[in-house]
């Protein structure tokens, strides 16, 4: 392309020459040098336009790849819209799902609260029956007690007098009996709210009165194993429930139990 650029320019530059006026070329048959400067202005010239041209070419070239910077630009910057564009779709699906998971998580609130307080009143109904519960085995049992006592007293004025009455007897035992359930009951009412101190004082009041209840022994040897650690008495007490009763389903327990008791007993020691 160059090589056709220059030659369009020599040939231009010769019609401009042999248009010039012949005062302009000079005389015929004049001085050859002035012909030579002409010449030499045209190459100069020639020269010039050379270089415009190679420097044109070079701004060209320049240009041409400014303008193939600017279309890569263009083109990130279509694909940075793009990318643009899908990032505000992925943030507002995300804030859709925000927004739900944010209800879920209120209405779950909601219901915890709402499971808390009906927790809560349940626990406060049963605090409430178990005091009432309690109160009436504590009224029940000194009420039994009073009624034992006072019939004891008939029974060593009988004895004094020599007058044995046989109703009389049976009403203690009875009054004895209900006594020693009522301890029992109480019991395992301490046993159940976890005051296992009580718990075992209620077994061990509930044995004098009724000490042949396998179930008494069994129920203060749990308290003993496993919450007032004192294997010793656990030992003896599952023991004890089992010489009342052998056939207990709950034998093979309490054998397995008394030789754990046993090596710890050991172990103390």
């Amino acid at each position: 392309m160059t090589k056709k650029i220059v030659l369009l320019l020599f040939i231009l530059m010769c019609a401009c020459y042999y248009s010039l006026p012949v005062s302009a070329k000079g005389p015929v048959g004049s001085d050859e040098g002035s012909f030579d400067e002409t010449v030499e202005s045209f190459e100069d010239s020639f020269k010039r336009t050379i270089q415009e041209t190679k420097k044109l070419k070079q701004e060209y070239l320049d240009l041409k790849e400014e303008n193939a910077e600017l279309k890569k630009a263009n083109e990130r910057m279509d694909q940075y819209r793009a990318e643009s564009e899908k990032a505000k779709e992925a943030a507002k699906s995300l804030n859709l799902k925000l927004e739900l998971y944010t209800n879920r998580v209120k209405k779950l609130k909601d219901e915890i609260d709402k499971k808390d307080d009906e927790a809560k009143k349940a626990v406060e109904a049963a605090e409430a029956r178990y005091e009432k519960k309690m109160d009436k085995l504590v009224k029940d049992k000194n009420k039994a007690e009073s009624q034992a006592e006072s019939l004891q007293k008939k029974l060593d004025i009988s004895e004094r007098s020599g007058v044995m009455s046989r109703k009389l007897t049976r009403e203690i035992e009875k009054y004895k009996n209900e006594i020693g359930i009522l301890h029992y009951n109480l019991g395992n009412m301490h046993f159940k709210s976890g005051d296992y101190q009580k718990a075992a004082a209620e077994y061990e009041h509930a044995l004098k009165v009724i000490p042949q209840d396998p179930d008494v022994y069994y129920n203060l040897a749990v308290v003993y194993d496993y919450h007032l650690n004192d294997p010793e008495k656990a030992y003896k007490n599952y023991e004890q429930h089992l010489v009342l009763n052998p056939r207990s389903k709950l034998s093979d327990f309490a054998k397995e139990r008394m030789a754990e008791t046993h090596l710890r007993t050991k172990v103390y020691k």
